[in-house]
């Protein structure tokens, strides 16, 4: 199975769109990410087709396949808006994927009620799909009510998987719904439709424990187990960088690809 590796472009959201998708295409990445923002972003959620258009023909001009158009948590799932908005990015930049995080756990609501709520949006996705082609993954992520492969597929239960399922990120996962690779991997089954790629540690600051993130081969996921547990499984998706380990730049960039590649190659 050959890599097929892209970078997100919310790890460098400071920097404007022409010279994000510049920098992702001289570091020698194959993909592209765009990252959609309520507010002021590469895509602006309230002029998504417009920017999307636009997001489209600087990625092709460089080489670069848009492989998924993913929302900051500013573009929150269950407003009626974020969905539609990210549809329109994905049909107008080529995509055929979206990405969305589930809302934060409410512990003064029943957990059933907030479920079903992230499902109504997936069902009503579900409906629209056959016309759209456009499939949306919810990312597995800790201080979310979808942390976990079982959680994903308890909310997913009976909807199509062409259209719906998960971006797998094992570096969310150590913080909440941590399994095995192969376990997790066992579980999501034909749900998964995406992975992304960075490491933790923790450090101590100020007397508490606390995440940061590293370089994918110095940090508590194992990526050669990983990596190895999706080829077993014949993934055929796209891995994608979603985070820099130190401050974003060419070098470092270069840096982050190298050492997935040859995570990926088990060197």
């Amino acid at each position: 199975m050959d890599l097929r590796l892209g970078f997100f472009t919310g790890a460098v959201h400071e920097w404007s769109a022409e010279q994000a998708a510049s920098a992702i295409a001289e570091t020698g990445f194959v993909g592209i990410e765009w990252e959609m923002r309520a507010g002021e972003g590469h895509i602006r959620r309230d002029a998504a087709t417009v920017d999307a258009e636009e997001r489209r023909r600087q990625s092709e001009a460089l080489g670069l396949e848009v492989c998924c158009v993913s929302a900051h948590p500013s573009a929150e799932l269950l407003d009626r808006r974020t969905v539609p908005a990210l549809v329109e990015s994905a049909r107008a930049t080529g995509a055929r994927l979206i990405r969305a995080f589930a809302p934060p756990f409410d512990p003064s609501r029943p957990v059933d009620d907030q479920l079903g709520e992230v499902r109504k949006v997936l069902a009503r996705h579900v409906d629209g799909y056959d016309d759209e082609g456009v499939t949306l993954v919810i990312e597995l992520s800790e201080e979310t009510i979808l942390p976990s492969p079982e959680l994903i597929r308890r909310v997913c239960e009976g909807l199509d998987s062409n259209a719906v399922g998960a971006l797998y990120d094992p570096g969310n996962m150590l913080n909440e719904g941590n399994l095995a690779p192969a376990f997790a991997l066992a579980v999501l089954g034909d749900l998964l439709h995406h992975v992304h790629v960075k490491n933790e540690a923790y450090v101590r600051t100020d007397g508490r424990w606390a995440p940061e993130i590293v370089r994918a081969d110095e940090g508590l996921v194992d990526w050669r187990q990983v990596f190895e547990e999706l080829r077993r499984v014949k993934y055929a998706g796209w891995v994608v960088i979603d985070h820099c380990s130190a401050e974003p730049s060419i070098d470092r960039m270069i840096l982050e690809r190298e050492v997935v590649e040859r995570l990926w190659a088990q060197d």
